[in-house]
């Protein structure tokens, strides 16, 4: 049975939400972005913080470039938030890109994958060091040339695999990312 129905949007705008969850303090999260935001941007990755009654606790704008998109968000085990975004660095080019907030929704650190342009992150799973894997791939290449990339606790690149090759161009479809206790990594690629 419906308990709450609220509406976070506005109805001048367009909302593209890619994220929600319920946070360790009971309250949900919502992320994504939004087309024409206060920060000026052609859109701006955004994020509200609900109550369990539905009533904002906090909303945030994270602008970079001008046009900026979230991919994943959540919960990382020390009650912060990551985000994993695609921040324009100008002529239709972007960086594959990790923002770390805290509950709040205060950056904490930022950091922009130059290396990696045009990288699109599909999932993405927390790691016991306190970083995450992220499973995606090119974008100019749209379901081939999929990567798995792990980030350290402070957003800087340690490795980055290519489990079909660099030069594939084979579709398939990505399925998920995972990490177990044991510190292994679960990637499904389903067929």
């Amino acid at each position: 049975n419906l308990i709450w129905e609220k509406n976070v949007g506005d109805p001048n705008y367009m909302d593209g939400w890619s994220s929600i969850f319920r946070a360790q303090n009971g309250n949900y999260i919502i992320g994504g972005s939004r087309d024409t935001p206060p920060t000026g941007n052609s859109s701006s990755i955004r994020v509200i913080s609900l109550d369990s009654n539905g009533n904002i606790v906090w909303e945030r704008y994270y602008p970079g470039g001008y046009t900026d998109g979230m991919y994943r968000m959540m919960e990382l085990s020390d009650g912060n938030f990551m985000i994993s975004a695609a921040v324009e660095t100008g002529g239709w080019q972007w960086t594959p890109t990790l923002i770390k907030i805290d509950q709040d929704g205060n950056e904490i650190w930022r950091k922009g994958q130059d290396s990696l342009l045009n990288y699109v992150v599909h999932y993405m799973a927390a790691c016991l060091d306190g970083g995450v894997v992220t499973l995606g791939y090119k974008s100019n290449s749209f379901n081939a040339k999929s990567y798995i990339a792990k980030y350290d606790s402070v957003g800087d690149l340690v490795w980055i695999k290519y489990p079909y090759g660099l030069n594939d161009t084979i579709p398939y479809s990505l399925g998920g990312i995972f990490t177990k206790s044991d510190g292994t990594i679960i990637v499904l690629f389903p067929e």
